[in-house]
């Protein structure tokens, strides 16, 4: 009975490992190819995820930076967000519930309006047409795999 137990974990590892690597390319791509289309110099950048999250904010912040909860965030600072997540990500090592609902939350806060500032620009609309699908995007970024595949 144990043999069998190892075997089927084994075997649940291996699906997770390559549905995760397929889940990385089908982002990196996509990304890429939203990232090429706004005009961004090194699109790249969608490989590597530090470089990917920089990219992101960059490529949606104007000169004077961006707004968050009605507060404006300089593009220099705000090209850092993703530290928050590594912040929640170590609070998560001894709170695990409060780091996952911190790392939840900046997701859906900072990546959501990357999305909808790129949704906005790259669809022609104004943000507040894009802002639900946005910040549904921040909380389960398939959303953006899929929209972005779909641009032509």
């Amino acid at each position: 009975m144990e043999l069998f137990a190892v075997a089927v974990t084994g075997i649940v590892a291996v699906i997770t490992i390559i549905f995760g690597i397929i889940m990385y390319i089908l982002t990196a791509l996509s990304h890429m190819k939203a990232l090429k289309m706004m005009g961004y110099h090194t699109p790249w950048h969608a490989w590597i995820p530090i470089l990917r999250y920089m990219a992101y904010a960059d490529s949606v912040c104007r000169e004077n930076g961006v707004t968050i909860l009605g507060q404006q965030i300089p593009t220099n600072v705000f090209k850092f967000w993703w530290v928050l997540i590594v912040i929640a990500d170590v609070v998560a090592l001894k709170f695990s519930t409060l780091g996952s609902i911190l790392n939840l939350v900046v997701m859906v806060i900072c990546l959501g309006t990357i999305y909808i500032k790129m949704y906005a620009r790259l669809e022609g609309k104004e943000e507040s047409e894009v802002q639900v699908i946005g910040y549904l995007s921040g909380w389960l970024p398939i959303i953006a795999v899929v929209k972005f595949f779909l641009y032509k």
